[in-house]
């Protein structure tokens, strides 16, 4: 839901446009980029010339940086003339009660029900073809098999300078 992304969905799409936000605390959302680019080697992040993780939290951060054009994505999504083609889903909802969330999700796109399975969860795949993230990072996006919360030590890992200059984004 990026300005430019919108402009052309509806240019082209001539349909209506329903987009569906997960909101996941953004300190968490840094962190896990944290865990990602310390666990891979590969991470595009690495590849920069960032000397250390504060320099990658902030270049994640920067105008052009991946969290923060999602930032302005969401920032889009929230204005007064959007609002009734988004649905936000905050995450912490979603994995206390999955099952009322995706309902939730279901009705915005105004689907019929599909029953899930939320006990056996695989990576994602389609047609036998598996997701494969390497154009944005090779291990950035997996999926655990079962939904639960885990405590994300690499929260701890943040920069106080990060903290301090986005700790006041919530939804």
């Amino acid at each position: 839901m990026t300005p430019g992304n919108l402009m052309l969905m509806q240019k082209h799409l001539k349909q209506p446009i329903k987009c569906v936000i997960i909101w996941r605390d953004l300190l968490d959302v840094i962190a896990s980029f944290i865990k990602w680019f310390e666990n891979e080697p590969t991470a595009y992040i690495h590849n920069y010339g960032h000397k250390n993780i504060e320099e990658k939290c902030w270049a994640l951060m920067s105008k052009d940086g991946q969290i923060a054009k999602e930032l302005i994505a969401v920032q889009n999504a929230l204005k007064p003339e959007n609002k009734d083609m988004t649905l936000i889903i905050k995450y912490n909802d979603l994995v206390d009660n999955t099952e009322n969330e995706i309902r939730k999700v279901y009705k915005f796109l105004d689907i019929p029900y599909f029953n899930h399975n939320y006990n056996s969860l695989s990576q994602f795949s389609v047609n036998g073809i598996p997701y494969d993230d390497r154009i944005v990072g090779k291990n950035l996006h997996t999926i655990k098999t079962k939904i639960e919360k885990q405590p994300n030590v690499y929260r701890d890992k943040i920069p106080q300078g990060i903290i301090n200059a986005y700790k006041h984004i919530t939804l």
